[in-house]
């Protein structure tokens, strides 16, 4: 299979549609580049396919069979793109620009690695289980030396659904942190003060289970995280139906790898 490729949305729409996924390409391009007419999408698809072409994906000799234009690895790897079940999603925002980094689930051990950076912009490659707590650290700048302490309280749901809105002003900051145990205050005064000086929003990752390529996908857990300076918060409530509290941890880089491992293993449902 591929082992490593970049495609911009065009490209990739592109050859999802040409390997049978129109509907999961429309997903995919839509959003980004809003409804066009037939013209129009013959058009960004005709530059598309050039491109393509010139990067050597392209299959000039299987066109003239009538077989997909697409070389026969990348007519794979679009395949197990697609039909993979179990996606790992990390996301991140900078400025107002959101980054997101995605492991596809295949078998025995390998994951395809899919980076989306200026929204248009997605790179492959396909790695290893191993590798994938590093490729999640780079991504959201973590280092394990830094990450030693470890202190974990519970926050009252209102509580964070304020924190969530912008322009959080500072007499509702202190409202809030009165809100919380005498014994919590100090440490949730700590991530309110990250909170405000993070330049971005709160990131998120979570893993989704995807029946087929029709059927719409399910989120099987989610938990939200703060990457600032010498800690790493995590917000997580683990099970919503039995109302368990929220859980915000300044996590130690132990626990940080304990939660990704708990979601790299998490099994999918028995179709």
């Amino acid at each position: 299979m591929l082992q490593r490729i970049t495609l911009t949305l065009e490209e990739l729409g592109l050859c999802m549609m040409l390997c049978g996924y129109e509907e999961a390409a429309a997903g995919l391009v839509k959003p980004t580049l809003g409804e066009k007419t037939d013209p129009e999408w013959e058009a960004i698809f005709e530059t598309a396919s050039h491109s393509l072409l010139a990067k050597g994906v392209w299959d000039i000799e299987r066109q003239k069979q009538e077989k997909i234009p697409l070389k026969a690895e990348i007519v794979a790897f679009i395949s197990s793109y697609i039909e993979s079940s179990k996606m790992l999603r990390f996301t991140k925002e900078k400025d107002g620009t959101e980054e997101y980094l995605m492991f596809h689930s295949l078998e025995e051990d390998e994951w395809i690695y899919h980076h989306v950076w200026e929204t248009v912009c997605h790179d492959f490659s396909l790695v290893k289980t191993s590798q994938l707590q590093g490729l999640i650290d780079e991504f959201y700048g973590i280092e394990p030396n830094v990450l030693k302490d470890s202190h974990s309280i519970t926050v009252p749901e209102e509580v964070m659904v304020t924190l969530s809105q912008e322009n959080l002003e500072q007499s509702s900051v202190e409202q809030l942190t009165s809100l919380m145990d005498d014994g919590n205050q100090e440490l949730f005064s700590a991530f309110v003060q990250d909170l405000k000086e993070y330049p971005s929003s709160i990131d998120n990752v979570s893993v989704t289970y995807l029946p087929s390529p029709t059927e719409y996908p399910t989120i099987m857990d989610v938990m939200f995280i703060l990457p600032y300076q010498e800690r790493l918060w995590v917000i997580s409530q683990h099970d919503e139906e039995q109302n368990r509290p929220i859980y915000l941890t300044s996590c130690s880089y132990q626990e940080w790898m304990e939660e990704v491992e708990r979601r790299i293993g998490m099994p999918m449902p028995v179709a």
